[in-house]
């Protein structure tokens, strides 16, 4: 039986391995499911140095906060992604330095290597990409990512 403080490990150790591998920086983080529960990194703690007491723990259901630790802003957008998608054990959000300048500039990503053939040709952006305000991850965000989501089956 997977254990709170096995799932709180298994978070803290991913966000530090994906920190190391410098997939994301300060504000990147990575959430794991098990059943109606979220754990994810809190808001404040390093991403290279977390432990497992700084995992917050959220009922996905309804977006209640179970731990002391505090959850990032970005939580409404994981829990959208996992309402939308049960079978989804894990979520994560990244902000990739070349992949953020392809955003920026407006332009696509497109696949140029064996290890990206599974995108296919071209990976898209989404729609509202500029749109960086705290608004954007509450309730019209969270019905878009949903519907966005839905739209991958």
């Amino acid at each position: 039986m997977t254990t709170l403080r096995d799932m709180r490990l298994e978070c803290a150790t991913a966000t530090r391995v994906l920190a190391v591998a410098g997939l994301f920086d300060m504000h990147g983080h990575i959430s794991i499911r098990q059943g109606d529960m979220m754990f994810i990194c809190d808001r404040g703690a390093s991403r290279l140095t977390v432990r497992p007491d700084l995992i917050s723990s959220v009922r996905i259901s309804d977006g209640k906060q179970l731990s002391e630790a505090l959850p990032p802003s970005e939580t409404a957008l994981h829990l959208a992604a996992y309402r939308a998608k049960p079978e989804v054990g894990s979520v994560a959000h990244f902000h990739p330095m070349y992949a953020t300048a392809f955003a920026v500039a407006g332009k696509p990503l497109e696949v140029a290597s064996n290890a990206g053939a599974f995108f296919g040709g071209t990976i898209e952006m989404h729609a509202s990409r500029f749109v960086i305000e705290k608004t954007w991850l509450y309730a019209l965000e969270k019905a878009r990512v949903a519907g966005a989501l839905a739209d991958l089956d």
